[in-house]
């Protein structure tokens, strides 16, 4: 059975990014799709897939990054090397699981199935 659920608002996104990491943080739905590094499945409690969030290699590293204070610079190399740290990789799983809150506002319980780092296969149900 399909699910339809509305997603979250960018400037709820921001809201919630920016309070997690304290800093401001600004959200511009995409234009067109991206390249993935990092990508966010999030379920029902049915277990249906319901969205998706895609995250270039910059965004995903800095989201862990800034969560756990590491620097700007170790960031930006994490991106550009693509190799992330178990710290950064795990603070970024954590901001993921954080903003499946949002669904929760628009009436949906939502949860975080998982995060999947390119070039693993992305499961046939996302």
């Amino acid at each position: 059975m399909a699910t339809d659920v509305p997603l979250p608002d960018p400037g709820d996104t921001a809201q919630l990014w920016s309070q997690l990491l304290g800093r401001a943080v600004a959200v511009h739905p995409a234009t067109s799709p991206t390249v993935a590094y990092a990508t966010a499945t999030y379920i029902t409690d049915d277990s249906h897939v319901v969205a998706v969030g895609l995250f270039d290699a910059k965004l995903a590293a800095s989201l862990g990054a800034a969560l756990i204070l590491i620097p700007a610079g170790a960031a930006e190399d994490a991106a550009a090397e693509r190799d992330f740290s178990d710290a950064i990789s795990s603070s970024f799983q954590e901001v993921a699981n954080i903003t499946s809150s949002l669904f929760a506002s628009l009436g949906v319980h939502v949860r975080l199935r998982e995060t999947i780092w390119a070039p693993d296969d992305v499961p046939a149900d996302a």
